[in-house]
């Protein structure tokens, strides 16, 4: 029994430890003497990367609505626990104009084979203007959650990004919305769109309940929708965005 007892109580700290926040911060900026304009968007984020072509990982990532002018620092809050020494982590940065990236950096090595948690001064290059795009299609794009009621996202520790992905097949929307994941019918028709019953998960998380409640009102508030370039906007009966999207790029 004592031995029963010895092996709870070493378990228990295991059990029972919880994120270790930590902190990687840089700056970012580019040479080019180009002025942002106004809704400029800068993004940086903390991924963990494995063998060539495999996806990423996001540990953690910020983003800047309306970033006005570099330098941009940047703060990227990780879970210190989900860091292995023997594996590579790097830092991302870009800018966005109209949802298409007009500055991005190369991959920035930190934390481990060496580095720290100052990324120090990034380097971002331009990318060559073209062509407004074509509007991505509502249907097969994954779109990943960026506003709420005009604000931007901020997610939890380590918690996954908020998506949806419109199926045209089966005229089902699914994705995920902070803790669980949903799925739910929709119709569409010359710009509407409405969102019909819907079922999911129901796990209860430490964190993004909050996020996830406004997400899912906000779907239900849904009458219309509007995709410029790689923006998608979910829109009230007033035309009002409820929410706002990003197609998210190939990686």
């Amino acid at each position: 029994m004592r031995g029963i007892i010895c092996s709870a109580a070493l378990l228990c700290p295991v059990l029972l430890a919880g994120p270790q926040p930590a902190e990687v911060t840089g700056t970012a900026l580019y040479r080019e003497r180009i002025a942002m304009p106004p809704g400029a968007v800068f993004e940086a984020a903390l991924e963990e990367v494995g063998k060539p072509g495999a996806q990423p990982v996001t540990l953690g990532q910020m983003r800047k609505a309306d970033a006005g002018q570099p330098p941009y620092a940047f703060t990227i809050t990780y879970d210190k626990a989900k860091v292995r020494k023997r594996r590579t982590y790097v830092i991302r940065a870009r800018v966005l104009v109209d949802g298409r990236p007009r500055f991005v950096s190369e991959s920035v090595r930190v934390l481990t084979r060496g580095k720290g948690r100052d990324a120090g001064t990034i380097l971002m290059r331009g990318v060559r203007p073209s062509s407004p795009a074509a509007p991505a299609p509502l249907a097969g794009t994954h779109w990943t959650l960026a506003e709420l009621a005009g604000k931007p996202v901020s997610l939890a520790q380590g918690q996954k990004e908020p998506y949806l992905v419109f199926h045209h097949e089966d005229q089902r929307a699914g994705g995920f919305t902070g803790c669980n994941q949903f799925s739910a019918s929709y119709k569409t028709s010359a710009g509407k769109l409405s969102f019909g019953h819907g079922m999911g998960t129901l796990m209860a998380c430490a964190q993004g309940m909050e996020l996830e409640d406004e997400f899912r009102k906000a779907l239900s508030q849904v009458k219309s929708y509007r995709v410029e370039g790689g923006r998608l906007e979910l829109l009230d009966g007033a035309g009002k965005a409820l929410a706002s999207f990003d197609a998210k790029p190939d990686v």
